[in-house]
């Protein structure tokens, strides 16, 4: 099985190489659901707290979902821990909306 595994993969390998040479599609296509997206947290100290960070990006299309102008402010947190945990849950539900209802 595990030989069955790794020809397929192999297979996917040389595919994905032989789309991109003709420019038909590219490797991030290849993914789905969540997979195809890509979400970067981190957090910011300020003078008053922690500021999440947030970056959301469709890897098809290199979309980036999150921010984008208008976007509401993230909250402050007291730990740089909790705020970069808050801003990952918040990128995974906005993927899932993403998935959900694409633009």
């Amino acid at each position: 099985m595990a030989r069955l595994t790794g020809s397929l993969c192999g297979i996917y390998e040389r595919t994905a190489m032989r789309s991109n040479a003709r420019g038909n599609m590219n490797a991030a296509s290849l993914l789905v659901g969540a997979n195809n997206y890509e979400v970067v947290a981190s957090s910011r100290r300020t003078m008053n707290g922690a500021l999440p960070t947030l970056k959301v990006t469709r890897l098809y299309d290199k979309r980036i979902i999150y921010p984008f102008c208008g976007c509401a402010d993230m909250p402050l947190f007291d730990d740089p821990q909790s705020a970069k945990h808050f801003a990952e849950v918040y990128g995974w539900q906005l993927v899932q909306g993403d998935i959900a209802v694409p633009e």
